[in-house]
């Protein structure tokens, strides 16, 4: 064969083959695996991802940033300064320095000032000192630190406040996880159910055309299958709605599949309530916010109370001078210069003054108030819990005993059904009774786990303050 032609088959052939429809070898995304996540693994995501707590920790670092600008105005300020002017008979100054300045605890406030400067004539060096104090109203620590007290008031607020959110944050995970265990075996259930009676209704069927049983029992079986179906449909439903609420709590993707698993025994209650009472006066944040609030409206009525005197101030300045015509010297200021000034500005009314003094003493005795009352609805919120989970371990053990009676009734009606001895109505009614008796027993087992979650968090030992 010509090597030519044998050139260009070998080119038609390849052309063709890459036209020729044919399987997409590129490799294919492995969708994603189903997630399992256990209890603690829920509560430790929550504690990281949960948008709430998120912003809860931002207020947190806001507090601290403006807690760190407040004791800012007590370091030496450095201010450069400068001047240059021309004035209508053509003369230029100008004027330059560096001005050291502190504000101290007590509210006392000291400056140094260098500077240099001139005209066309001569050269002015300068070194002033100045100081001012508030003789009366503004002296001492109470009022100079009065807004490093505010802003560290709000931030070991902002503190607690971001302790609280952590536990409301656990309980609602471990609300959502145990109701999204509580959905799925509920679906498993009536699963099963459906099932059961699914062949129960064949054989109703058989009975049915051979004459043993009527046709209301047809449509009894029918019916109650429809019941449990529906039951099922709802089911499904919750157990959706729940882990979608589970995955909100922990910030995931809505489309990620996941499965939550948690230990579903527990071990009864056994705390004195006076135990309790003490371990949740000691440990609550609640008590602690209500006593800093205390503390903080007796400093701002001792500051209002304070701010009734007179205001008078003294400032005092020292500023010595030297000018020369060709040169700048700081060892040669010969002119001497000082000045003392008392000053006084007070309202003799002192209408504000006195209404926000008023003011405070009535938000001091609202915060003793507030600090009794969450002392007693703390005290009130454990007695509570702990009675709560009394009766819910009362309904527990109601329910086993239902469940023995449902299925005692259950299996004597089967084995009538079986032989023919009666219709399917006692049968339908005890299956009714023994799911009731199940779904809620089931129920009152999470509520009773959930419940010894709750009394943890209400004596506040869910989990250790950091």
């Amino acid at each position: 064969m010509h090597p030519h032609r044998h050139l260009i088959l070998v080119l038609f052939f390849t052309i063709t083959c890459a036209l020729l429809p044919g399987q997409n070898y590129a490799e294919e995304q492995p969708p994603d695996k189903e997630k399992v996540i256990t209890l603690e693994q829920a509560v430790e995501m929550a504690l990281a991802q949960n948008r709430s707590l998120q912003s809860a920790g931002l207020d947190v670092a806001s507090s601290q940033y403006a807690l760190e600008a407040q004791k800012g105005e007590f370091d030496i300020k450095v201010r450069p300064i400068g001047r240059l002017g021309q004035s209508s008979a053509d003369n230029r100054t100008w004027n330059v320095g560096v001005d050291f300045s502190k504000k101290l605890e007590s509210n006392v406030t000291v400056s140094l000032r260098p500077t240099m400067g001139g005209s066309e004539n001569e050269n002015v060096t300068g070194l002033a000192l100045s100081l001012g104090v508030p003789l009366l109203r503004g002296f001492g620590k109470d009022a100079g630190l009065d807004g490093v007290y505010s802003s560290l008031y709000s931030l070991n607020t902002a503190k607690l406040s971001f302790y609280r959110t952590q536990v409301d944050t656990v309980m609602r995970t471990v609300r959502a996880v145990y109701d999204a265990i509580q959905s799925e075996q509920l679906v498993t259930f009536y699963a099963e159910q459906e099932k059961r009676l699914a062949g129960h209704l064949a054989l109703v069927k058989i009975k049915v055309q051979s004459g043993v049983i009527s046709a209301i029992d047809l449509y009894r079986a029918e019916i109650q299958l429809k019941n449990v179906q529906d039951a099922l449909a709802s089911a499904q439903e919750r157990e959706t709605d729940n882990i979608d609420v589970l995955k909100e709590i922990l910030a995931m993707p809505m489309q990620k599949a996941i499965t939550i698993t948690a230990p579903v025994e527990y071990e009864p209650v056994d705390i004195p309530l006076e135990q309790a009472q003490e371990t949740a006066r000691q440990n609550r944040v609640e008590i602690e916010m209500q006593h800093m609030a205390l503390d903080e409206a007796e400093r701002k009525e001792k500051l209002a109370r304070h701010n009734l005197l007179p205001d008078v101030n003294l400032n005092m300045a020292y500023s010595p001078e030297g000018r020369a015509s060709e040169s700048f010297d700081f060892t040669s200021l010969n002119d001497q210069n000082w000045y003392m000034q008392l000053s006084g500005n007070t309202d003799f009314s002192q209408a504000a003054e006195k209404s926000a003094y008023e003011r405070s003493r009535i938000a001091m005795r609202q915060a003793k108030i507030d600090y009794e009352a969450s002392l007693d609805s703390i005290e009130k919120e454990v007695r509570s819990q702990l009675n709560r989970l009394e009766k819910n371990q009362q309904r527990i053990d109601l329910r086993k005993e239902q469940i023995r009676q449902a299925n005692g009734k259950l299996k004597l009606a089967q084995s009538k059904f079986r032989y023919n001895m009666a219709g399917n109505f006692d049968l339908l009614e005890a299956q009714t009774e023994f799911q009731k008796a199940q779904t809620d027993y089931l129920a009152d087992v999470m509520s009773y786990i959930i419940g010894t979650y709750q009394l943890r968090a209400t004596i506040s030992t869910l989990f250790a303050r950091e």
